[in-house]
């Protein structure tokens, strides 16, 4: 849903593009709406910053969409979709969500609609066109190296690979666990791609890297999914399934919290070892070390509380 997405709270600056209303809710007090979609889990919301002039009250408004020649009443402003209506006097500018009620049929948010608040006077209308929505372009080549799939991440490590399209790539996205991250930087020298590809523009140029602390995450399985948008802004996606493995810090700063001088090891199998009693920050670990062809170098697979 939405508030995973907002985890901070609803953002302050309304996203372009937007669309502004200023209505009149009574003779002498009036509030401007600033309303945009925000896109969240593959589905579009739409938000509301209203700012107030004197001192309106929401209690006494009504609002209603116009849709395809319909009108679909149950319209509110709420804080997050399992609210009640917002209600009360606005003395600051407020970001709401403009929510249905879930036994009414819903308007489609991403489609044209008429959206229209009432207060004590006459209403006033705003018209919203349709998103014309990126597709899905299937032309894009797009690679995703690292993280791969099924692995064991511990700590800060390269997030990195790959895209061209026939009329260039855009821009990178990055999602963790369904919610946009960052921008990936793109435009790292990739003379094979090039070799490969030819035709494609900007072939030889296009690698995308980032460097990411897995330890941010907590320790379990997730998801990164990688959105690669070309010169028209359509798609193409990937998305892989890893573990992140931590100590009890996100980051560990001073070297002298880490110390093996009380650890003993063991070979595992051919590629591995196993260090007992690892001192992390006062607490003591078993750690596990793997070959990693990929990176050419021991990768730590294992962390478990020593027994």
């Amino acid at each position: 849903g939405i508030g995973a997405c907002f985890t901070n709270g609803l953002p302050d600056n309304p996203q372009s593009p937007n669309y502004v209303l200023e209505s009149q809710w009574d003779s002498t007090d009036r509030m401007i709406f600033t309303l945009w979609r925000e896109s969240c889990d593959d589905e579009y919301y739409l938000l509301v910053r209203v700012t107030p002039e004197n001192n309106p009250n929401l209690c006494s408004s009504s609002f209603t969409v116009t849709q395809n020649n319909k009108q679909f009443d149950h319209i509110r402003l709420v804080e997050s979709p399992s609210d009640p209506a917002f209600c009360g006097a606005l003395s600051a500018p407020t970001t709401l969500i403009v929510e249905q009620s879930q036994y009414v049929e819903h308007f489609e948010r991403s489609g044209a609609f008429t959206f229209t608040h009432t207060g004590t006077q006459q209403p006033d209308s705003i018209d919203i066109p349709a998103i014309n929505g990126p597709e899905v372009n299937n032309n894009i080549v797009l690679n995703l190296e690292e993280p791969e799939h099924g692995v064991v991440y511990t700590g800060i490590s390269n997030l990195r690979g790959w895209a061209v399209a026939p009329n260039g790539i855009k821009r990178i996205e990055l999602y963790v666990d369904g919610k946009f991250a960052d921008n990936i930087p793109y435009g790292g020298s990739r003379g094979d791609v090039g070799n490969a590809y030819p035709g494609y523009p900007g072939a030889g140029n296009s690698g995308f890297s980032m460097a990411y602390n897995y330890k941010n995450l907590v320790s379990g399985p997730h998801i990164i999914k990688i959105r690669a948008y070309d010169n028209s802004e359509n798609y193409r996606e990937t998305s892989v399934v890893f573990n992140v493995k931590r100590f009890y810090s996100s980051f560990i700063g001073n070297p002298k919290d880490m110390d093996l001088s009380n650890a003993t090891f063991e070979a595992v199998d051919g590629n591995s070892v196993r260090f007992n009693g690892v001192t992390a920050e006062g607490l003591r670990w078993d750690v596990m070390l793997r070959w990693n062809t990929s990176t050419q170098g021991f990768e730590i697979e294992e962390i478990a509380p020593a027994p």
